[in-house]
């Protein structure tokens, strides 16, 4: 009987270690699993944070350009019809004041 027990424990502790072996495979694929995922989002992420930067910078250059060709528009209008102008602010004035004193 004991050379049939120690047959059992042998093949019972052999099992254990496949069972080991293929556990620790297991985990070692899922961890590189994990990893690429994880290196993957990150670098999409990356991707799209640089493309999000680049269009804002975009954004911003053309909105200060045409804010600036705007006050240009604007300033040489007012030198080349200064009455106009000053007529037209004094008219915008009156309108605000009427605006904001009918609402107290």
């Amino acid at each position: 009987m004991s050379n049939a027990t120690s047959r059992i424990g042998r093949d019972v502790q052999e099992h254990a270690d496949n069972a080991r072996e293929q556990a620790t495979k297991v985990t070692d694929e899922a961890k590189h699993a994990v990893r690429s995922a994880v290196d993957a989002t990150r670098e999409k992420l990356g991707e799209g944070y640089d493309q999000a930067r680049h269009y804002a910078q975009d954004a911003y250059a053309t909105a200060k350009d045409k804010g600036g060709e705007a006050f240009e528009s604007i300033e040489s209008t007012i030198r080349a019809n200064p009455l106009a102008a000053i007529a037209v602010a004094a008219g915008v004035g009156v309108v605000l004041g009427l605006l904001l004193h009918n609402k107290r």
